[in-house]
């Protein structure tokens, strides 16, 4: 098992008894409830709102409760392989949400270690009870608790976008990164035509509004305008063009035809909260994110994939060079 340390100071952790982990040089504690430490601090409000959001949607978007195979197609791209890859190997996942990749990679991986900011880990935790390889923690991105240089794998999917510095988040999670392994992660990517269009005017109020008030105000939104969307769900170019005058999250390619209504809407409600409530949203261009990446030590850029059907912005994924 790899043990955890305090962020802070690098130091070892141990456990002083069921609900506390100590750092004995400084006798500093860190609180375990629910059987999940929680190496915390008090600074992550930006990462707080996601907490509720996956504790309305849990399951939405696991492939074991819609009989899809979304997160394992939109996981495997990134992978540019099955996630049978994962055999025998140590993982580490960063903003896991309600765990809908979680269960994708405790199901092949030998050790996985799955970390949040929010309470959202607890819903994971719930979530995927049935798994017994895995170490839930509450901690975040800017400070995880593990030594460098530990796992085989490191995953960060739909996360980086919603932290205050892109450069310094990418930096942490390689830090973590094996000489061999890969990182994998995803970005919102930039372009203008986002701005062409409502999603930020509504986004600028409903961002501002308390968590319970901001999922009830996209439902009602939701409520109100998905029949349209659902008339013409056939149309991209109509899906396109009313997309723009009222954001909903309606994925607009062809990727979830195959929803009923009620499903396609359920997800409709949890990507247009995920759209409009996010306190933050950083979009990059491709380019600049390539410049990024160059000029990470000891890597080797394997993928820099741009926007496509059922993906999040820019895919990428490095692995880091062995030095002999």
């Amino acid at each position: 098992m790899t043990h955890y340390i305090n962020p802070k100071n690098k130091n070892l952790l141990d456990k002083l008894d069921e609900n506390f982990l100590i750092d004995k040089k400084t006798n500093e504690k860190f609180p375990i409830k629910n059987g999940i430490p929680r190496i915390i601090s008090s600074d992550v409000n930006y990462a707080q709102m996601w907490g509720e959001q996956w504790g309305r949607f849990q399951l939405t978007q696991f492939d074991s409760f819609s009989k899809k195979s979304l997160s394992k197609d939109r996981l495997e791209f990134m992978l540019g392989e099955s996630i049978h890859v994962f055999k025998g190997k140590k993982i580490l996942e960063v903003g896991s949400g309600a765990g809908r990749f979680t269960e994708l990679i405790a199901s092949t991986a030998d050790e996985l270690y799955t970390v949040d900011a929010s309470e959202a880990i607890d819903y994971n935790k719930k979530n995927n009870s049935k798994f017994d390889n895995i170490h839930f923690t509450q901690a975040d991105l800017f400070n995880i608790p593990f030594e460098d240089g530990m796992f085989d794998y490191v995953i960060c999917v739909g996360v980086i976008q919603h932290t205050p510095n892109t450069l310094m988040a990418i930096d942490n999670l390689w830090k973590k990164v094996k000489p061999g392994g890969k990182l994998i992660f995803d970005h919102y990517q930039f372009s203008i035509r986002y701005f062409f269009g409502t999603t930020e005017l509504f986004r600028f109020f409903v961002k501002r509004m308390n968590n319970k008030k901001s999922i009830e105000f996209c439902k009602k939104l939701v409520d109100l305008f998905f029949p349209i969307f659902w008339k013409v769900r056939k149309s991209t170019t109509l899906k396109r063009i009313l997309k723009k005058i009222i954001p909903l999250g309606v994925d607009t390619s062809n990727t979830r035809d195959s929803f009923s209504y009620d499903d396609l809407k359920d997800w409709t409600y949890l990507d247009t909260h995920d759209a409009l409530a996010d306190p933050i949203k950083n979009l990059i261009s491709k380019s600049k994110m390539i410049k990024i990446l160059s000029n990470v030590k000891s890597s080797k850029i394997e993928l820099i994939s741009g926007m496509r059907p059922g993906g999040n912005g820019l895919e990428v994924r490095i692995s880091k060079i062995k030095i002999s």
